[in-house]
């Protein structure tokens, strides 16, 4: 249940308190019904009984102890029908109606009683007038058809009002919870690229309003620090590569030198490699923030994906040969899309050195071009110990490794390959990845 949408909640809770209040209702109306026509009936039985003496003085000329016995035929037609006996003073038994037979009521309880006589439901009483104890005992029959009656009717009732009150129930929830979903399905739509929109503020000035109105300030401030970000990234980025050049030039002309020594030689080469590597990053930022200002220009033209991959595949020979890593390439598919060669080679190669980079000596690396539909697909797996569960959703997060004690890399390779293939209008996934393989997966459509 909690799973269920909101709506569907709010109706079966409104169904069941809607049931259970109606419940309540109804039990506390039958207590009550049924403790007025009891006390209706302790009045009427004894008036009953007064009846019954006061029949009984009459023909005793004033006196009950006149008459030297009791017949039916001196009962009052007030008892007719009720369980009657009378009794002396020592208990001694003076008259019981026919009904009774052979039972007794002298061992009911004192005062007014409900209880079961005779297999009846019945109420009893016992009332005295001198020496003389009159037990009295009436069946409910009318009361309980009554309140049987009474549960009958809400028995009918109560499955119609649950229903009417669910349909209710549910007709106020989609109408109190569209505004809600009409923000989701907005929200949903504002993404990262798309920080520009806002919700629908409605007419009305509510709860629905004030957090349509906080949203949208929200995204406001969103909007403005991402906007900050992607400019400092893009400044950041261009502003090094001036620098960065400079340093370059200046160690390439030292190492050129002739009177370097063995040391400085060494060190100069290795500060050369870190500059280069500080201006593929700079670059590579520079190319996310356009990718994310939506100013990533292609120069597309028709490109043949298999020659293209080919020539990927000899460049990454030289780092796998080292480690001794086998590719396995199926390129039989030759599929013809509408690319920029250049960015394209440049998701190949971050791929294909990712599968080196994350293999273990004497791997595999499988690489395979299949057709799918009005699309080519672009499969590279490679042996290694697989990514966990817990990296796999943010493995194409920016400057996020899986192994962040490795010295080399900056976490930019797949975040890099799967914006140019969006711009492209595909996409790279992650198919799978277990202790035996990885693989992932270039979508691109063909032309």
């Amino acid at each position: 249940m909690k799973h269920w949408p909101l709506g569907r909640k709010l109706t079966l809770w409104s169904a069941l308190m809607a049931g259970l209040s109606l419940s309540v209702c109804v039990l506390g109306a039958i207590w009550i019904l049924r403790h007025q026509e009891t006390a209706e009936f302790d009045q009427l039985l004894a008036r009953e009984a007064e009846d019954f003496f006061y029949d009984l003085k009459i023909l005793g000329h004033g006196s009950i102890s006149n008459l030297p016995a009791i017949t039916d035929e001196m009962i009052s037609p007030t008892v007719e029908g009720r369980f009657v006996e009378l009794r002396g003073r020592n208990g001694e038994l003076i008259y019981k109606s026919a009904n009774l037979s052979a039972q007794s009521l002298q061992r009911i309880p004192r005062g007014p009683h409900t209880g079961h006589f005779a297999q009846r439901h019945v109420r009893t009483g016992i009332f005295k007038e001198g020496d003389l104890t009159l037990y009295l005992a009436a069946d409910l029959e009318e009361v309980d058809h009554l309140v049987r009656k009474l549960i009958l009717a809400f028995g009918v009732a109560l499955p119609l009002v649950i229903a009417v009150v669910g349909i209710g129930s549910l007709w106020i929830a989609r109408q109190a919870l569209d505004p809600i979903r009409s923000i989701a399905a907005t929200a949903e739509r504002i993404t990262a690229e798309r920080l520009d929109q806002r919700l629908q503020v409605p007419a009305t000035k509510d709860e629905i309003g004030r957090l349509t109105a906080v949203l949208n300030n929200m995204f406001d401030r969103l909007d403005a620090s991402f906007q900050q970000a992607k400019r400092f990234s893009a400044d950041a980025s261009h502003e090094l590569m001036t620098p960065l050049t400079v340093m370059r030039t200046g160690l390439e002309d030292l190492l050129g030198s002739p009177n370097l020594d063995a040391g400085m030689e060494q060190t100069l080469t290795d500060l050369l490699e870190e500059t280069r590597r500080l201006a593929a990053i700079a670059n590579d930022l520079l190319l996310l923030s356009r990718a994310d200002a939506g100013r990533l220009v292609l120069k597309r033209t028709k490109t043949e994906l298999r020659p293209l991959v080919e020539s990927c595949l000899e460049d990454i020979r030289i780092l796998a040969e080292p480690r001794a890593i086998m590719i396995d390439a199926d390129l039989a598919v030759n599929t013809v899309i509408y690319a920029d060669p250049n960015k394209l080679t440049q998701v190949c190669i971050n791929l294909l050195e990712n599968a080196v980079k994350y293999n273990r000596d004497g791997g595999t690396i499988r690489v395979w071009l299949k057709p799918a539909g009005t699309a080519c697909e672009l499969h590279v797996a490679n042996t290694g110990s697989g990514i966990p569960p817990e990296d796999a959703t943010r493995l194409f997060e920016r400057f996020y490794r899986v192994d962040p004690t490795r010295q080399r890399g900056c976490g930019l390779g797949l975040s890099i390959a799967r914006e140019l293939a969006r711009a492209h209008g595909g996409d790279l996934t992650l198919v799978s990845s277990d202790a035996r393989w990885t693989e992932f997966c270039v979508r691109l459509p063909t032309a």
